[in-house]
């Protein structure tokens, strides 16, 4: 289970020449090795980093193209969508190009070259989700429990409906960390968001373990959907993921969300976001509370505020503002 960390930010860092790009920021890609594609005196740079929730996001600005050569056997899975210039990669033995419009998914330990080409300095985003995270969700999919995500099909359009919405998924975890930086604020929705976006990707993009996670999901006792709830109540304050739900049970996360439907007619998640409304509430409701309504619901794991608003009224019958002016009213 994750905890309730926060994203790991070191600074934002730029310069000029690429010896100087090298030395400061090698050590963000080890064990990839940086090369020039050629020597440039004026060559710029500008990264910015997140790490965090098993999630390493990489901004990437530069004036001219680079390359990276793995010379180790780091693991993970990546996601890389540019916004202008594009990729060239070799995974294993097999070439691919992304440009602008496509989306390239990539399980690091395949990658061996990567070259990046640009000439301008608009940024591109690079996703890492790091093993430990990889090897939980996949193991969370499968009863199999040994899913392999290898071979993974390398290049999405990003107009397609899978692509579409890998790449809203990838702007919203973007969003919430470079630009509003509600998910370092809320790292229950940071875990929830970086374990959902893996396991859309394993489940809709064609690779090598997919058809174990296609097949049909046996049906669970009611023993493990209770087990469940409990679950859920026990560790709520936590930075709980379907994953770490179902392996609490000793079922796959498709076993659990069929079992569910079944005999509570919603998701596991739904079920747990409700729990967590009804958290925000008896906070809200209580005299004590001192901090606005935006801290506690992102304490909760609601980061979109105004689909929180509209949820809570859904909920109770008003927006969270007035459950927390009554409770102030209280105290005079």
């Amino acid at each position: 289970m994750q905890e309730n960390q926060l994203f790991f930010t070191p600074p934002a860092q730029s310069g000029k020449g690429f010896d100087d790009f090298q030395a400061r920021c090698g050590a963000i890609f080890e064990p990839f090795r940086m090369c020039p594609e050629r020597r440039r005196t004026d060559f710029q740079w500008c990264t910015n980093v997140k790490t965090g929730h098993g999630l390493s996001l990489v901004r990437i600005q530069c004036n001219s193209g680079w390359s990276l050569t793995q010379d180790g056997d780091r693991r993970g899975f990546s996601v890389f969508i540019p916004r202008v210039g594009g990729y060239e990669a070799t995974l294993d033995k097999r070439q691919v190009e992304v440009a602008p419009g496509k989306i390239l998914l990539a399980p690091i330990q395949q990658v061996r070259h990567i070259k990046l080409y640009s000439n301008d300095m608009r940024p591109g985003i690079a996703l890492t989700f790091d093993d430990t995270t990889v090897t939980k969700v996949l193991s969370s999919l499968s009863n199999d429990k040994v899913v392999d995500c290898r071979d993974v099909m390398p290049v999405l359009e990003s107009s397609s409906q899978v692509g579409t919405t890998l790449r809203e998924m990838a702007q919203l975890v973007e969003a919430g960390t470079f630009a509003s930086q509600a998910l370092q604020k809320s790292p229950k929705a940071a875990a929830l968001l970086t374990e959902a976006a893996l396991t859309f990707i394993f489940e809709n993009v064609p690779h090598r373990g997919i058809e174990r996670i296609q097949r049909q999901a046996p049906l669970v006792a009611p023993r493990h959907v209770r087990a469940a709830v409990d679950y859920m109540h026990a560790h709520l304050h936590q930075s709980l993921t379907m994953a770490d739900i179902a392996a609490a049970v000793g079922v796959s996360v498709r076993s659990l969300q069929a079992a569910f439907r079944r005999f509570y007619d919603t998701t596991p998640m739904n079920y747990l976001r409700r729990l967590r409304l009804e958290a925000v509430h008896q906070e809200l409701a209580s005299p004590e509370n001192r901090l606005p309504v935006s801290e506690v619901a992102l304490k909760w794991g609601f980061v979109h505020l105004g689909r929180f608003a509209a949820q809570y009224r859904a909920a109770y019958g008003v927006y969270p503002s007035a459950t927390a002016t009554k409770a102030h009213l209280m105290l005079h």
